[in-house]
């Protein structure tokens, strides 16, 4: 059975996550840590660490403008970093294993 509506219409667009990274700024996991690297030494304000279901899983306060490393212990998976500045904020995907 088909559908006279789907021999119509079509889905061109992606569903997914994004990354809207800041230029100098750079995020990674690596050894139950993430760690980033700022090139700029840009102040950065927070990280909200998230799920994939977009629920918060962690908030660290940085106010610093130094390479960051903070020890993590959460379950393997892919998780969403946001990282906030004073006037503007950047997203990262980044997988745990």
């Amino acid at each position: 059975m088909t559908s006279d509506w789907s021999l119509d219409n079509t889905f061109t667009t992606t569903v997914g996550i994004s990354d809207y990274a800041i230029d100098g700024l750079s995020i990674y996991y690596y050894n139950n840590r993430i760690n980033m690297v700022n090139k700029d030494n840009i102040l950065v304000k927070e990280m909200i660490l998230y799920d994939m279901l977009g629920r918060e899983v962690a908030r660290y306060e940085i106010n610093n403008t130094n390479q960051i490393g903070i020890d993590i212990y959460v379950s393997p998976a892919n998780y969403i970093v946001k990282v906030v500045l004073d006037d503007r904020f950047g997203i990262y995907k980044m997988h745990v294993d």
